[in-house]
C-alpha cells in the first residue's frame, strides 16, 4: 500500500479505538450513576464525566486525523489519474458514423463488407468481399450465444494469423447491435486504438500506452453492453496488461457489473485473455480453426480465380493468398530466425499452443480440430486445448530443408505423425526425408543400395550408389535430367 494509503488506514484504527474508549466510558457513567443512586457516590460520577469528555475530545482528534489522511489519499489518486501517461488524450479522429447493412450471413457464400472500410485496421482490408467459410459462422453463432448467457463475462476468441479472428470479431458486434445491443468496439495496434461506440461515434487515439483508466474512461462515454477488444502488439506483455485490466473490471464487479467482453488476439494468446488458470464460471474460450485446401477451393471457385496453388505457400492462413511471393518471403526469415531448440519443437509438432513470446513461430503454424472436419467441428468450443498445431504449409516444410538444424530423425519423427493427419503435408516431410538421407550419406560418404522397380510389378533393378563420387556442389535435379546425363534406366 502506498504510504497515504497506509496513513488513512493508521487513521481509521485510531478512530475506532478512540470510539471504543468513548463507549466504555459511557458505560462508566452510566455504572457510576447507578452507584449514585444507590450509595450517592458523587465523586465518582464526575470522575465519569470527565473520562466521557476526554474520550470525546479523541474521537474528534482521530476524526481530524481521517478526513486529513482521505484527502491525502484523494490528492495522490488525483495526481496518478492526472498524469500524461494514464489520462486519454484528445482523439486526432472524432467523427459520426453510420452502422452499414450487411446481407444476410449464408455460409460459403461472398458477403460484400465495403460499408466497413471506416471502421477497419488499416492491414484488414474491405475492398474484397468477404467468404463466410461455415466454421467462421459457426464460431460467431456461439460467440452471439455465449453473450446472452447471463454469467458469462467474458468471451476469447484466437486462432493463427489469417483466419478471420478480425472479421469474426466486427460481425459478432454487428449481429449484436442489430439485436439492440450497444456495442464497443476497440482496435488496439501497439499505440494506435480506434474505439466505435454504438456503431455511430468513431475516434481514434495516437501515441497511447492503453491502460485500465482509459477502458474505464471509454466504457463511461459509450455507455455499451458489450466491448470487443481486438489487440495486436508486438510485444506480448502489453497484451497480457491490456487483459488484465478487462478482468480486474469484471471481477471487482462494482462500476460495470453488467457489461460483457469479447478479446481478440492474433497468434495463440489465449491465456493471456482469459487468464491462467481462467474462471470458468464467467469465461468462453473459442478458438478459430485454419483454412483447408478445400474451403480455399470454395473460395477460389466464388471469386473465379485460381489462386489454389498459393495454398502450397499459405496454407492455413489466407492473409497472403494473393501475394504468395510475399507470404514466402516472411516464411523464410522466420524458419532462418529459429533457433536449434525452437525448430527441434517444430519438428516434433511440440510447439506450445499458447505460445505467443515466439511470434515468428506461430506464423508457421495452424490449428486443426484434432478429429473431424472444419464445417462439423464442434470442438473449437473447448478453445486451443482442442487444437492439433502442425506446420502452415508445405512451403514451411520445405524451408526447413535450408535449416542446418534439421535432423534426419527429427523429420522422421514429423512424417510419422502429420502421416495420420495430413497427407499433403506428410508428403512433403517424405521428400524432406529423402533429402536429408542424401545429405547425411554425402557427409558420410556411404555406399547405398537403391532398388528400383515400377509400382505393382514385381520386376526390380538394384543400383549401387558410391555417394563418395557425389558432386560437392550439385546443381537442380531438372537441370541434369534435361542434359540427359542422369538417368538413362527404363525402370526410373
Amino acid at each position: 500500500e502506498s504510504p497515504s494509503q497506509r496513513q488513512l488506514r493508521l487513521a481509521q484504527d485510531g478512530l475506532e479505538m478512540a470510539q471504543g474508549g468513548l463507549k466504555i466510558a459511557q458505560d462508566d457513567l452510566k455504572s457510576a450513576k447507578d452507584e449514585l443512586k444507590k450509595a450517592k457516590a458523587a465523586k465518582k460520577v464526575e470522575a465519569a464525566k470527565k473520562k466521557v469528555e476526554a474520550a470525546k475530545k479523541e474521537v474528534e482528534a482521530a476524526k481530524k486525523e481521517v478526513e486529513a489522511a482521505k484527502k491525502e489519499v484523494e490528492a495522490a489518486e488525483n495526481k496518478v489519474n492526472a498524469s500524461p501517461a494514464q489520462e486519454l488524450p484528445a482523439p486526432t479522429v472524432d467523427t459520426q458514423v453510420k452502422l452499414p447493412e450487411l446481407q444476410e450471413f449464408k455460409a460459403n457464400e461472398m458477403l460484400d463488407v465495403s460499408g466497413f472500410r471506416n471502421f477497419v485496421a488499416p492491414n484488414t482490408t474491405a475492398d474484397r468481399p468477404l467468404f463466410l467459410r461455415k466454421h467462421l459462422l459457426n464460431v460467431h453463432t456461439k460467440a452471439v450465444e455465449a453473450l446472452t448467457v447471463e454469467k458469462i463475462r467474458l468471451v476469447s476468441l484466437v486462432g493463427c494469423p489469417g483466419t478471420g479472428k478480425t472479421w469474426c470479431g466486427w460481425l459478432v458486434a454487428y449481429t449484436l447491435q442489430k439485436a439492440d445491443t450497444k456495442t464497443l468496439h476497440l482496435t488496439i495496434r501497439n499505440t494506435h486504438v480506434t474505439a466505435i461506440a454504438d456503431f455511430t461515434e468513431k475516434k481514434q487515439y495516437e501515441d497511447v500506452s492503453w491502460n485500465g483508466h482509459m477502458l474505464k474512461r471509454v466504457l463511461r462515454e459509450s455507455e455499451c453492453q458489450v466491448c470487443i477488444v481486438d489487440v495486436s502488439m508486438d510485444k506480448a506483455e502489453q497484451a497480457q496488461d491490456i487483459f488484465i485490466g478487462v478482468r480486474q473490471l469484471i471481477e471487482q464487479a462494482r462500476e460495470f457489473p453488467t457489461v460483457k467482453f469479447v478479446g481478440l488476439m492474433s497468434g495463440h494468446g489465449e491465456s493471456k485473455i482469459i487468464g491462467k488458470p481462467f474462471i470458468e464460471e464467467y469465461t468462453k474460450p473459442l478458438v478459430l480453426w485454419s483454412w483447408t485446401a478445400g474451403e480455399v477451393q470454395q473460395l477460389c471457385t466464388k471469386l473465379k480465380v485460381d489462386v489454389l496453388p498459393a495454398y502450397a505457400v499459405c496454407g492455413g492462413s489466407v492473409r497472403f493468398l494473393f501475394q504468395p511471393c510475399r507470404d514466402q518471403t516472411g516464411i523464410q526469415r522466420a524458419v532462418r530466425g529459429l533457433e536449434q531448440a525452437d525448430l527441434a519443437k517444430l519438428l516434433a509438432l511440440d510447439l506450445g499452443v499458447d505460445d505467443v513470446d515466439k511470434k515468428h513461430r506461430t506464423g508457421l503454424l495452424s490449428f486443426f480440430p484434432r478429429k473431424g472436419s472444419n464445417e462439423d467441428d464442434e470442438s473449437f468450443e473447448e478453445g486451443v486445448s482442442a487444437a492439433q498445431p502442425m506446420p502452415r504449409s508445405d512451403f514451411v516444410i520445405k524451408c526447413i530443408k535450408e535449416n542446418k538444424y534439421a535432423k534426419f530423425e527429427d523429420v522422421l519423427a514429423m512424417y510419422t505423425e502429420l502421416e495420420k493427419l495430413n497427407a499433403g503435408a506428410a508428403g512433403s516431410t517424405f521428400e524432406l526425408l529423402v533429402h536429408l538421407f542424401w545429405r547425411d550419406a554425402a557427409v558420410r560418404k556411404d555406399e547405398v543400395t537403391l532398388t528400383l522397380g515400377k509400382q505393382g510389378t514385381v520386376d526390380h533393378q538394384h543400383v549401387s550408389v558410391n555417394c563418395s563420387q557425389f558432386i560437392p556442389n550439385p546443381g537442380r535435379i531438372e537441370d541434369y535430367d534435361a542434359e540427359g546425363t542422369v538417368f538413362d534406366v527404363p525402370a526410373v
